[in-house]
């Protein structure tokens, strides 16, 4: 039989054992059910006492905390705080801690108590709302709200005897973790309760409704991480004993794959960083040399799958890419190297080499690593640029250029002539477009971009003036895209060339029609150009006037305007950097000066101080007084 309602006017211990019926009937026997009118009753019960103005001095102790009643309405709640803190500390005490399936108790005990707590916390709102507050707000923060005070209590008289005394809670939830890590099932819902459980213990002081996960750090974090270390550098060197670095390389990514799954199934989430760190330290950066010794060989034989799994891994740690791109351009460079080294060793000289297989080569290897860039390394920017340098090393310097600075751009040059020609079968076949696209590919690695120019142009004019050119849309899609490549003036000869022929073509017409009307039988065509566009060579005979007298052909020597076209380029470009700059010191204006040339040719050092040298004694700059470094603009 339940015992009778207090009246609003009766004492401590009248008051406090019908709530102690009511508060112990819900933290033990809460599945029994609660019916609305005895939760009302104990509801009302609290309230009445809270806001009684009586003194009650059944209770002339101050309790636990030190907190002692006030007179006046709306203050009377410590003896009920106190006896709260009583009945938890009792109830906790009371409860057996078993050894055996420490956590499925535990979080069964968990589940329980907070939901008990729960609803006393409600039944004492108006202690929460009134006398809690101004406790707090006077600054006694070891005053909590009810629900508060119930995990408080857990945390010291439960939680922490069970990692003190007994087998360590944390201990038992990082068993059942390696387990699953091994590959058994385990009851993630259980040990989610518990990891759940380190939080919700955390308190931070000055505001309650915060979130402090101070408990679930020391008690909880600290232990896993160290734990996660241990299992993870122990299987991973065990396994790379026994396994290829390939295999490893799946493992590693399953195992974080699987880490990350960890924390958002029942870790808190502040976990992740420090867990994925601590893998990515033992799995990758502990085994990174080991990767970048075997990258060369996946390389070697196309392991995509293997590639992309490595430049994944090591992306996740600081400077890991370094070393493959390092490697990655050696191994491009070698390729095209030896590339060329197959097609020079053939039997076939330097002269007569084929240009269209020259180009074919350097291509085929381009494009395969460009797709290996593309697929394996995300078109990384650092692998880009590794096969940028690679590719301009060896389309300038291989087996087929010898020592000569001129032999790609003229073989780059005769394979686009080629193209351009009539009774090309690509243009037949309609993928002229495509193959002008590949030799662009290639021309944006050559570094005499110039030599390029003066061997297109002889080809060019000769093409227009014997009218066997594809097409006239082709050759100003050729134009164009140098333009594009190199800037308008790069282009200007060609495209004036273009127009001349374009112009001929029109008076041609022209003046045939004219004969026409006149009635002559006349054919004739016009080709008129003009003399500084293409190239003028003269034809000469060479007389031996003595029989002893011997001439050496010399294979290598280059056409000296292109030495003189490069020192009127470097002093015009100089020129053009000081007007706008109007002084530079003469280290930042070498580099500015490679800089801007850099897209037509590799300027030598040496050529730019001359030119530097040429206009100060033209007085085109002048050295700034004081400064021996430093030139001036001369307006």
């Amino acid at each position: 039989m339940e015992p009778p309602m207090p009246a609003a006017s009766a004492d401590l211990a009248t008051t406090w054992a019908f709530l102690e019926e009511g508060v112990d009937h819900i933290m033990t026997k809460l599945q029994t059910g609660v019916s609305y009118s005895k939760y009302m009753s104990l509801y009302t019960v609290a309230y009445n006492y809270c806001t009684s103005s009586k003194i009650n001095n059944t209770s002339s102790d101050s309790g636990i905390g030190g907190l002692s009643n006030r007179t006046g309405a709306n203050l009377m709640g410590s003896d009920l705080y106190n006896h709260l803190i009583r009945y938890f500390v009792v109830h906790l005490k009371n409860l057996p801690l078993q050894e055996e399936n420490l956590l499925r108790y535990y979080a069964q005990e968990w589940d329980r108590y907070t939901t008990g707590a729960n609803y006393i916390n409600r039944l004492f709102t108006y202690l929460n709302r009134h006398w809690v507050k101004r406790e707090r707000d006077e600054g006694r923060k070891n005053v909590y709200p009810v629900y508060t005070l119930a995990l408080v209590q857990w945390r010291n008289n439960l939680f922490v005897p069970i990692q003190q005394k007994h087998t360590k809670l944390a201990g038992a939830v990082l068993r059942l973790i390696e387990q699953q890590r091994n590959g058994e099932t385990i009851d993630q819902g259980l040990v989610k309760k518990v990891v759940d459980s380190f939080v919700s213990l955390g308190l931070d002081e000055t505001d309650t409704n915060k979130a402090c996960l101070d408990v679930y750090r020391e008690h909880f974090e600290g232990p896993f991480i160290t734990a996660t270390e241990k299992f993870y550098k122990q299987e991973s060197e065990s396994f790379l004993a026994e396994h290829s670095v390939s295999e490893y390389l799946k493992k590693a990514e399953e195992r974080l794959k699987e880490e990350e799954d960890r924390v958002d199934r029942y870790l808190n989430t502040q976990t992740r960083k420090a867990l994925i760190g601590k893998c990515e330290h033992v799995l990758i950066r502990e085994h990174a040399p080991l990767m970048w010794d075997s990258f060369e060989n996946l390389l070697d034989f196309d392991k995509d799958e293997d590639l992309q799994r490595m430049y994944a891994l090591l992306s996740r740690i600081p400077e890991g890419l370094d070393p493959l791109r390092k490697r990655f351009e050696e191994h491009v460079k070698k390729a095209g190297l030896l590339a060329v080294s197959k097609l020079a060793g053939e039997g076939t000289t330097e002269e007569a080499l084929d240009p269209k297989a020259y180009v074919d080569a350097l291509l085929e290897v381009h494009q395969k690593n460009s797709e290996t860039v593309t697929r394996s390394f995300r078109g990384e920017a650092g692998f880009v640029a590794s096969l940028d340098k690679a590719c301009r090393d060896f389309a300038n310097r291989n087996a087929a250029t010898g020592n000569s600075n001129t032999k790609s751009p003229e073989l780059l040059a005769k394979h686009a002539d080629l193209l351009l020609r009539k009774n090309n079968k690509l243009a037949e076949e309609g993928d002229l477009e495509g193959a002008l696209n590949r030799v662009m590919i290639l021309f944006k690695y050559i570094e005499d971009k110039d030599v390029f120019q003066t061997f297109y142009t002889t080809k060019l004019s000769k093409r227009l003036i014997h009218g066997v050119s594809a097409s006239d849309e082709s050759e100003a899609s050729m134009i164009s895209k140098l333009k594009e490549a190199c800037g308008f003036e790069y282009t200007n000869k060609l495209q004036r060339m273009f127009t001349d022929m374009s112009l001929s073509k029109d008076l041609t017409d022209s003046f045939k029609e004219r004969m026409q009307q006149n009635h002559d039988d006349m054919d004739m065509t016009f080709s008129v150009m003009q003399r500084f566009c293409p190239p003028v060579f003269v034809k000469a005979k060479v007389l031996i006037n003595e029989e002893t007298d011997q001439y050496d052909l010399n294979p290598v020597q280059e056409d000296p305007s292109v030495d003189e076209d490069r020192k009127f380029v470097i002093q015009a470009t100089i020129v053009r950097i000081m007007k706008a700059r109007k002084t530079m010191k003469n280290q930042s204006l070498v580099q500015e000066v490679i800089s801007q040339i850099s897209q037509r040719f590799a300027p030598k050092i040496p050529d730019i101080k001359k030119a530097i040298d040429t206009l100060l004694e033209k007085d085109y700059i002048e050295r700034v007084e004081g400064q021996r470094d430093t030139f001036a603009y001369v307006a």
